[in-house]
């Protein structure tokens, strides 16, 4: 799929409605902004695809068009789960208010599934909640896909709460359900959760395994297998793997400022492991940076207590004094 060529087209077609002034073709025009903010997010500029589902929520709420209003919502939602998750609280609310005032059952599913990742974090019970009703939905529409994407989200949720019976349950479900080949990346996304899973329980070999799996998934259709790669480096990490790890790491694509800090700090624990400390203290300065203002807890939390324990291991005194503080603090965090 190419993105660039995408966000061409919807501009050329948004331009194009916009110019006849007629308030009935209008409609377009929001839509392909949708679009195009949906193929800006993709190409990883998070802050122009806000930009750009803002404004296409400005006319889709002016031209009154629920199902474009909808999209919209949809676009930002994602987005700000990813990068401002108290903005996306509101958006969403909006979102889920919208489709129930629709009778949208799909677009109810879709949003509940959203709120229950921004949930995860601070209200597992709410989070749980809320996939249990999207999930009841899919069965009810015999949506297999849907019904694997969102038994992943339950698996991901068992991950963050400590039940690992109940991740495991689940993500062998969500890998059963065999999804469609144009839901590759949900087969994959369930297959990297599984084989986080199995690593968390000490089942080395077969985590791998899981986890190369969902790599050659990705790479056969052309994608970067982001999200497995780095589950796999982090299984290697913590199985003294680490120049395996590092170069495992370092293949990465690097998207944005976030998750390029997360991928550094990959590359700064299995620098400590191996030693090289000048280089690791120099990578955690490098994550510090990409990391920036970022308030969301799916790109601080444990990243930045990893990013101490490196400063504690190999800097000098004064820094490391400061690390054992941060360590301190991220800990109260989460309690």
């Amino acid at each position: 799929f190419d993105c660039d060529a995408a966000v061409r087209t919807a501009r050329l077609a948004a331009e194009m409605a916009r110019a006849t002034g007629v308030r009935g073709i209008r409609w377009i025009e929001a839509d392909a902004l949708v679009v195009e903010a949906q193929c800006t997010r993709l190409l990883g500029h998070s802050e122009s695809a806000r930009e750009v589902g803002r404004h296409a929520l400005l006319l889709a709420e002016e031209l009154g068009v629920a199902a474009v209003q909808l999209r919209a919502l949809a676009v930002l939602g994602a987005i700000e789960t990813d990068y401002h998750p108290v903005a996306a609280r509101a958006t969403l609310a909006r979102r889920l208010a919208l489709a129930r005032k629709e009778h949208s059952r799909e677009q109810i599913a879709d949003t509940l599934c959203l709120q229950a990742q921004l949930q995860g974090w601070e209200d597992p019970a709410s989070a749980q909640r809320s996939l249990a009703e999207a999930l009841a939905i899919y069965r009810d529409m015999a949506a297999a896909d849907s019904q694997a994407y969102v038994s992943g989200l339950l698996a991901e949720l068992g991950i963050r709460r400590g039940d690992l019976a109940a991740a495991r349950r689940h993500a062998e479900a969500a890998v059963s359900l065999r999804p469609t080949d144009r839901e590759t990346q949900t087969l994959a996304s369930n297959l990297t959760t599984l084989g986080t899973v199995l690593l968390l329980q000490g089942e080395v070999a077969a985590g791998k395994r899981r986890l190369s799996d969902a790599i050659a998934l990705v790479q056969q259709f052309q994608g970067d297998a982001a999200t497995a790669k780095y589950a796999l480096a982090e299984g290697m990490i913590a199985v003294g793997e680490s120049s395996a790890a590092l170069e495992l790491a370092r293949s990465i694509p690097r998207v944005d400022q976030p998750a390029d800090a997360l991928i550094l700090t990959l590359e700064a624990v299995a620098l400590s492991q191996l030693g090289r400390g000048p280089e690791a203290i120099a990578t955690v300065e490098r994550a510090e940076r990409a990391f920036g203002d970022s308030d969301t807890p799916r790109f601080a939390h444990r990243a930045r207590v990893n990013l101490a324990g490196v400063k504690l291991r190999h800097a000098g005194a004064a820094v490391a004094a400061r690390a054992r503080r941060e360590l301190s603090a991220r800990a109260s965090e989460a309690d």
